[in-house]
């Protein structure tokens, strides 16, 4: 039910998107909804194909999330950027915090992932 949920509001986000064209506003965030939508469609057939809790639908999976995960981190930087713009001391600032916070995560997930890879991803997911 969450799923078909989650799809429905992405395509709405993505239908507000292109109706008031503000793709051209924020590309990264429309990519990422896009995205998004791909992986919940993908996902969708590949867990009816090898089934939900099956290897190559986990290995799946979380080779989408990475491409989720780096399209949600540029998404979040341009929306930063988008709104923190008319302050450019702040926003400079916010900048060098989002960089640093990014070199945290994956410093942590790295660390999270020293024992057992599989950790690594979902570690990044939870910081980002």
């Amino acid at each position: 039910m969450m799923w078909a949920v989650n799809t429905a509001t992405g395509v709405l986000v993505l239908v507000l998107l292109l109706v008031r064209k503000n793709y051209r506003a924020y590309p990264a965030f429309t990519f990422y909804i896009l995205v998004n939508l791909a992986q919940a469609i993908l996902l969708f057939m590949a867990y009816r194909r090898w089934g939900f809790s099956s290897r190559p639908s986990w290995l799946f999976a979380w080779g989408t999330q990475i491409v989720v995960a780096c399209a949600r981190a540029l998404a979040v930087a341009e929306v930063g950027g988008h709104f923190l713009s008319r302050y450019p001391g702040i926003w400079a600032l916010a900048r060098r915090l989002l960089l640093g916070c990014a070199g945290l995560v994956l410093l942590y997930s790295g660390l999270a992932g020293r024992h057992q890879w599989e950790l690594a991803l979902p570690s990044t997911d939870r910081g980002l």
